[in-house]
């Protein structure tokens, strides 16, 4: 599993990597505790807290979280914990946010009061304030684990794969127990579609943490991108079989019959993730199973009537399966009404700062539109700029990447660029021959000019 920790900030921030054992209780400079509570109870459960999430095991983490700041409520790390856990834009995080602010700094451990003072300064982008605190922290303390796995975070959204991949490596052999770092290696070589070295990565994590249910997460991960279910589902139930609630397990193998055409395969997983309290938000997952069960019938009309209902409401993600089905039934009103919408999200996205719905979304809607308009140029030109820059850096995004691949080599074939397309196609295949085999066999839907 990519997905990063807590379900707030923490993914972009990286706390995901904290270390477990001795550079979990102790200062980094071995003065006593790491944490300030006055409590040891409290401390214990930080300590507790922060191995359930080096596991990614979320709810888990914020439940000792939460104990820790019942049992000592004065307690800075406690409270930095359980705000960055709190609802964005909630009371009870800002008001854990702004005692923060007022905390003495004198009066935490060197460690605390780095991890403090640099969240706040990200959290209120003070860029260059959080930038500072840490190139002073790593100057002072250069193996700190806490302090290496941030840089190792901002490498990894703006820096070459070299540089990220020597700081994880580097962060790995001072700290052999930092394990999401060996996950993290796993994803950045199949961001960059590296995935023989991705899959050795990712068996060297489990061979460190058999006993997590994560390391077979991120290996069944792989393999659904890639194609090869079987070993897929198997990775996938075995992350399962060591926590029945890791929830990434249950939508990756949603999406794994989703991929091989069968979306009635994947509904006991559904079901199975009900079940779990834990995993009440895979249902959304639900509406996708409809939709395509749809879209194999080419059911277009009630897939077009899928839009403004339950499964796509402002939050939703692209509703790219009613916009597809709005053009096949040449309805290109209804069309423009879904790219709008998903406009305005894209803006309120980029206006909040926050990770929204990325612009790649709206590029392919166009796309498909000017196929539909009998434009192919133009919509090769829109989902050129979609595929730009895009990395195979997870299971959701290395799919859209596949999928606007072939969208764009229709758009080529259109124009009479055979040849262009069908290098595309085949590029597709390597990744994943499923995928490839669809679009040729025409069995992958695409509006034509009415």
């Amino acid at each position: 599993m990519m997905r990063g920790i807590f379900r707030s900030l923490l993914v972009l921030l990286g706390l995901a990597a904290l270390a477990a054992g001795l550079w979990a209780y102790l200062d980094y400079r071995g003065r006593g505790p790491a944490w300030s509570c006055d409590s040891e109870d409290a401390r214990r459960e930080i300590d507790a807290g922060l191995e359930a999430d080096r596991k990614y095991y979320h709810q888990e983490a914020v439940a000792h979280f939460e104990r820790a700041l019942e049992i000592s409520p004065d307690c800075a790390m406690a409270r930095l914990m359980v705000a960055l856990n709190a609802p964005w834009g909630s009371e009870r995080r800002k008001e854990l946010l702004e005692s923060l602010e007022a905390v003495d700094p004198d009066t935490l451990t060197a460690r605390e009061s780095f991890l403090v003072r640099y969240f706040l300064a990200r959290l209120h982008g003070r860029d260059e304030e959080w930038k500072a605190i840490l190139a002073a922290y790593l100057k002072e303390h250069p193996e700190d684990p806490y302090a290496l796995s941030q840089k190792c975070e901002t490498l990894w959204s703006g820096e070459s794969s070299q540089e990220v991949e020597a700081c994880y490596e580097h962060l790995l052999q001072l700290n052999p127990n930092w394990l999401v770092a060996q996950n993290r290696l796993g994803y950045l070589a199949m961001s960059y579609g590296q995935f023989a070295k991705a899959e050795d990565r990712f068996r060297t994590y489990r061979y460190a943490a058999p006993d997590q249910a994560n390391p077979h997460d991120s290996l069944g991960e792989l393999f659904v991108l890639t194609g090869r279910y079987d070993e897929a589902q198997a990775e996938l139930e075995a992350a399962l079989q060591v926590r029945p609630d890791f929830c990434a397990s249950y939508e990756h193998l949603i999406v794994l019959e989703l991929d091989q055409g069968e979306p009635e395969a994947a509904r006991p997983y559904l079901e199975r993730a009900e079940r779990q309290e834990a995993c009440r938000s895979v249902s959304k997952l639900g509406c996708e199973i409809d939709e395509l069960s749809m879209y194999l019938k080419q059911d277009w009309p009630q897939l077009a009537e899928r839009w403004g209902g339950p499964c796509h409401t402002e939050t939703s993600p692209s509703p790219w399966l009613p916009h597809l089905a709005a053009l096949m039934t040449g309805n290109l009103e209804l069309a423009r009404t879904i790219e709008a919408t998903v406009e305005a999200q894209v803006q309120a996205a980029g206006a909040k700062g926050s990770k929204g719905v990325p612009p790649r979304d709206l590029l392919l809607l166009e796309g498909l539109r000017h196929l539909a308009e009998g434009e192919p140029e133009k919509a090769a030109a829109a989902l050129r700029r979609a595929d730009e820059g895009l990395l195979y850096r997870d299971l959701s995004i290395g799919r859209f990447k596949l999928y606007d691949r072939l969208v764009l080599a229709e758009a080529l074939r259109r124009q009479g660029r055979d040849q262009e397309a069908e290098r595309l196609v085949a590029e597709v295949a390597s990744v994943n021959p499923r995928f490839a085999e669809t679009y040729r066999s025409g069995e992958l839907y695409l509006p034509s000019p009415r």
